[in-house]
């Protein structure tokens, strides 16, 4: 499974896409079973990064790719149910199913 999220500028900076994010993940491992869950980011995509650190996802690894003659850097960050549940426990209640 992959999941591609972009967000409007006018609606950037609210945190429409870390409280999607959170949905997403507590489904992945609530329901669908999945034990560890990866996030790809291009390195200057501050954005990005922030929603994985605040997710509780570690940096896994940096890396370089080239592409039509120029470099780009991104990182990838890893996370585990067993660690989500641990950091979605000491934040406080659980997410709201409708």
């Amino acid at each position: 499974m992959q999941i591609f999220c972009a967000i409007l500028p006018e609606y950037q900076g609210r945190g429409f896409a870390l409280e999607a994010a959170r949905g997403l993940v507590d489904y992945a491992f609530s329901t669908l079973g999945i034990e560890r869950l990866v996030a790809s980011m291009a390195a200057e995509n501050a954005a990005s990064v922030k929603v994985a650190e605040r997710l509780g996802m570690i940096c896994e690894e940096s890396i370089e790719k080239e592409l039509h003659g120029a470099v780009y850097e991104g990182r990838r960050y890893g996370l585990t149910k067993s660690r989500f549940f641990e950091i979605r426990n000491l934040s406080g209640p659980k997410l709201k199913r409708n």
